[in-house]
C-alpha cells in the first residue's frame, strides 16, 4: 500500500510539473475599476460580491453545485451498508477495480456527446437519472447481486455526468472572470458541504432510532441523496433557462452584475 501511494504521489507530482512548464495562460483585457472608483481591501470584496452573487444566473449555478455537494454526504455510509449486506471490503475493491475499465471505454463517447449537444443537456440527462437511481437503490438493493446491477448503473450515469460537469462551469462562467467565479462556486459548494456533512450524520442517527440497532438504517442514504439531488436538478433547468435566455447553443454571452435582460432575440433565444 505504501508503495502504491508514494508512486501515485510521485506520478501527480511529475505530471503537474509538467502542466505548470507547458500550459501557457492566454492574454486578458485589464481588471474593470472597482464600484465607485475606490481603492483597498474592502473595495475587492464589495466588486468580487457584486459581481458574482448579483446574476440570477450565478445564483442558480451555485445553489445547483450547493445541493450537489450536499446529495453527495451521505456517501461515507455506503461502504458500512455493503458490510452490513455481507458484501466483504475485498469484494469491494475488485469490483471498483473492474468498473473502472467500462468508465474508461465511455469517456470518449461520453465526451463527445457532452460536446456536441452541450454541457448543460448532459448534466441535466443525467441528473433526470441520478434521483431516480437512488430512490430504486433504497427499494432494490439487498445483495450482492443487486449491488452490482446498481452499481453498474451508477458508475453508467456517474461517468455520463462526470464529462460535463466541468466544462458546464466553463460553459456558464465569464472566461475573462473565470477563477473569480470558480473560486465563488468553490465557496458555496464547500461551506455546503460542511454544514452538510455534519447534518448527515445527524440524519442518520435519527433514522438508527426507527431500527433498534439494526443497520439496515444506513439505506436512508439513499433517500437523502434522492432530496437534494431533486433540488439540483430544479436548479440546473433554472440554469438552463438563464443560458438560453442569454443566448444558449450559438449565442450565449455572460450576463453582466445587475443585468436582467435577453441577451438576444427571443426567437433565437426560445428553450
Amino acid at each position: 500500500m505504501k508503495e502504491i501511494f508514494v508512486g501515485a504521489g510521485l506520478l501527480y507530482f511529475v505530471v503537474f510539473l509538467l502542466m505548470c512548464l507547458f500550459v501557457k495562460e492566454g492574454k486578458y483585457p485589464p481588471p474593470s475599476a472597482l464600484d465607485g472608483g475606490k481603492t483597498g481591501f474592502f473595495a475587492m470584496v464589495k466588486t468580487y460580491g457584486r459581481e458574482s452573487f448579483s446574476h440570477p444566473l450565478y445564483l442558480c449555478m451555485f445553489a445547483y453545485g450547493a445541493f450537489e455537494a450536499a446529495a453527495g454526504m451521505c456517501g461515507f455510509a455506503k461502504n458500512l451498508f455493503y458490510l452490513h449486506l455481507g458484501i466483504t471490503l475485498t469484494e469491494l475493491g475488485t469490483f471498483g477495480t473492474i468498473m473502472a475499465i467500462p468508465t474508461l471505454v465511455l469517456l470518449y463517447p461520453l465526451a463527445w456527446l457532452a460536446d456536441k449537444y452541450s454541457p448543460i443537456r448532459v448534466c441535466i440527462g443525467a441528473y433526470v437519472l441520478f434521483p431516480l437511481f437512488n430512490l430504486a437503490s433504497f427499494f432494490l438493493v439487498h445483495d450482492y447481486k443487486s449491488m452490482i446491477v446498481m452499481s453498474v448503473v451508477s458508475f453508467s450515469v456517474g461517468t455520463f455526468y462526470a464529462v460535463a460537469a466541468f466544462p458546464l462551469q466553463m460553459l456558464i462562467f465569464p472566461k475573462e472572470k473565470f477563477g473569480q467565479f470558480g473560486s465563488a462556486n468553490a465557496m458555496v459548494t464547500s461551506l455546503a458541504a460542511i454544514i452538510f456533512s455534519v447534518l448527515a450524520g445527524v440524519f442518520l442517527d435519527l433514522m438508527k432510532r426507527f431500527y433498534a440497532g439494526n443497520e439496515e438504517y444506513y439505506r436512508w442514504m439513499y433517500i437523502w441523496s434522492f432530496a437534494f439531488q431533486i433540488g439540483a436538478l430544479f436548479f440546473l433547468f433554472q440554469v438552463y433557462r438563464y443560458w438560453k435566455r442569454h443566448g444558449g447553443d450559438e449565442y450565449y454571452i455572460p450576463p453582466s452584475a445587475g443585468e436582467e435582460g435577453e441577451s438576444k432575440p427571443a426567437s433565437i433565444a426560445s428553450i
